[in-house]
């Protein structure tokens, strides 16, 4: 595809239209038991693989379209893909699986998928941010210089690690 990245958290987001079409993946991964393997009999190391594939954030999408074929290829190439004698031919697919499966950060974007930040993450960075404000505002506070001026300065802050944090 032609074009940069759609990127997330690029100031156009703002957008209402444009962030209905963003998808929030689960950081939890999909939940509940892979589907049945639809390719012809599978490899303890292939059901193992795709087990693991389907416990992933991505797969939600891929049950939602009907990907399981897709996926199953993807596994069975990516095994291949391990063999030191493999070609350099089957990476190269195995790298546009994964783009196609949304399961690499370039797939992810072309998709329009975010995998959504785990609570935890979402309470440390939270609290990140409240001791780096509070740090800034002790340091920006002296007796000549106006409120509103710290004020907009803080809010200033908030706007830049929203866009880059």
């Amino acid at each position: 595809m032609p074009g940069p990245l759609p990127d997330p958290k690029a100031l156009r987001r703002d957008r209402p239209s444009d962030k209905a079409s963003w998808i929030d993946l689960p950081s939890t991964g999909r939940k509940g038991d892979a589907p049945p393997w639809p390719l012809t009999k599978a490899t303890p190391p292939e059901r193992k693989q795709w087990a693991k594939e389907w416990a992933k954030p991505q797969a939600a999408m891929w049950e939602r379209d009907g990907q399981q074929d897709e996926v199953a290829i993807y596994v069975r190439t990516f095994l291949r893909s391990q063999d030191p004698a493999a070609a350099t031919s089957l990476l190269a697919e195995v790298r546009q699986m994964r783009d196609g499966l949304g399961l690499s950060q370039e797939g992810l974007l072309r998709r329009r998928w975010k995998i959504d930040e785990p609570v935890q993450r979402q309470r440390v960075r939270r609290q990140v941010l409240l001791d780096l404000l509070q740090h800034s505002l002790r340091h920006r506070l002296p007796l000549e210089q106006p409120r509103m001026t710290v004020a907009f300065q803080v809010l200033q802050d908030l706007v830049r690690l929203r866009h880059h944090g």
